[in-house]
């Protein structure tokens, strides 16, 4: 996206994060994989799918919903940015995400959850072991209590190393606090769409072609 911000690039983004109905009857026609992935982290997790509300006790699917969450922040790191929001060499666009649009998470929990997302989407496992950015190493342990906090820090680093892994060494994220956290991103896109403070990372034409899908009218 240029330097100058077009009233057809606005439209575009707002199309693009804007709350949509959701009306099996009369189905929008023009859906983002914005909000398709957002509705799907809601319902899987159990929150509101209009609101993102927690809805009451955490269901048996969270790890899987987490997952979703995590691909909604990779698109949202990928394809959008507050306008004067800087780029960082070597931020991963989880990372990237976070900054831009939960500036209330430190460096290090974003490193954390970074790192977590590797262990659930690699391999759909607790262990993600970077040789060469010892930050992203974490041995993790996951809580669903709601109402934690969003990440508890290990007594003792762990190394990598399997045979030194011990319970406190584990790094420990609270997945409904994870969940939480996104939809602050959601909620703090939407503002800035709202403010025309929203920007594009990529083309908009690429936004429209590659981030969303039309629903073709049943006869």
């Amino acid at each position: 996206m240029g330097s100058h911000f077009t009233g057809f690039e606005w439209q575009a983004l707002a199309d693009h994060v804007a709350p949509y109905p959701i009306d099996p009857e009369q189905p929008y026609e023009y859906v983002s994989t914005f909000n398709a992935a957002l509705r799907d982290a809601r319902v899987v997790c159990g929150r509101d799918v209009s609101t993102g509300a927690l809805l009451g006790a955490t269901p048996t699917a969270l790890w899987a919903g987490t997952l979703v969450y995590f691909a909604l922040l990779d698109q949202v790191g990928d394809t959008l940015r507050p306008a004067g929001g800087r780029m960082i060499r070597r931020e991963s666009s989880i990372e990237r995400a976070l900054r831009f649009f939960s500036p209330s998470t430190t460096k290090r929990q974003r490193q954390a959850l970074y790192g977590l997302r590797n262990a659930f989407a690699h391999e759909f496992g607790l262990i993600n072991v970077n040789p060469s950015r010892s930050e992203y190493t974490h041995a993790f342990a996951v809580d669903d209590s709601i109402g934690g906090s969003l990440v508890r820090w290990p007594a003792r680093r762990w190394d990598g190393d399997l045979g030194t892994l011990k319970g406190r060494t584990r790094t420990v994220i609270s997945l409904p606090a994870f969940g939480d956290i996104c939809e602050t991103v959601v909620r703090s896109v939407r503002q800035h769409s709202n403010q025309t403070s929203l920007r594009s990372l990529v083309p908009v034409s690429e936004l429209q072609r590659r981030y969303a899908f039309r629903i073709t009218p049943t006869l």
